[in-house]
């Protein structure tokens, strides 16, 4: 006899190193995780004995690397994530030999502008979703059908006649589907859209029909405008 003890869907646990929990969407759990083991990065590297060049190899190899595998999965608000990544950050950035207090757009400029060529969590996790997306969406498997079961239930549930993932710009706050939100924020946020083979939207059932939520949007946007 083998007891299987009863879990609570809100109640974290541990599946292949992501600490998930599908009825918390703040996933606290796993936010603090991922701080611990940043911070413990960065220790690392600004106490060792590595030079400037090395601890941007360091940062880019090991932290970034660190982040990248479970952050894709996720889908934290870009502000959880700004404050998440500023508790680590600073010590990486005097080990490389900048001033800790660097702002934030000096921070994550590419180097070849004169920055500190760091790359901001939000993007990280952006970037990795966007892999994701099109690895499962261009496979045939278990995870690619379930991809497009929730990206079929988001558009339903979104009510529009152009696809979410290609009208990335229009803002929809009901969207139940969190990942495929974030996804959708974090395209937005690049100005991009995806275009898709199948994009499970809804057609028109007669001449002179339109969708109710499109109408919304305008309607929303032309008394944003008179304000």
């Amino acid at each position: 006899m083998i007891d299987i003890p009863a879990k609570s869907s809100d109640d974290p646990h541990k599946t292949l190193g992501h600490w998930k929990s599908p009825a918390d969407a703040k996933n606290n759990k796993q936010l603090a995780v991922l701080q611990t083991k940043a911070k413990d990065i960065s220790l690392l590297i600004g106490t060792g004995a590595l030079s400037r060049h090395g601890a941007d190899l360091a940062y880019h190899a090991v932290y970034c690397a660190s982040l990248k595998f479970v952050l894709p999965q996720c889908f934290f608000p870009p502000h959880v994530l700004d404050r998440a990544e500023a508790k680590s950050l600073p010590l990486i950035l005097a080990k490389q030999g900048f001033n800790r207090n660097t702002a934030k757009p000096i921070q994550f400029c590419p180097k070849s502008f004169a920055g500190c060529g760091m790359i901001p969590w939000k993007v990280l996790q952006g970037e990795g979703q966007l892999s994701l997306f099109v690895k499962h969406w261009r496979t045939n498997s278990i995870i690619s059908d379930m991809l497009r079961m929730a990206l079929s239930w988001a558009q339903w549930n979104a009510g529009t006649r152009i696809s979410i993932l290609h009208d990335t710009q229009s803002p929809i706050p009901y969207l139940e589907a969190r990942w495929i939100s974030s996804l959708r924020h974090s395209l937005s946020m690049a100005l991009m859209h995806l275009q898709l083979d199948t994009d499970f939207t809804v057609p028109y059932e007669r001449l002179g029909d339109r969708h109710l939520m499109d109408w919304t949007h305008k309607r929303l946007g032309d008394r944003h405008l008179m304000d």
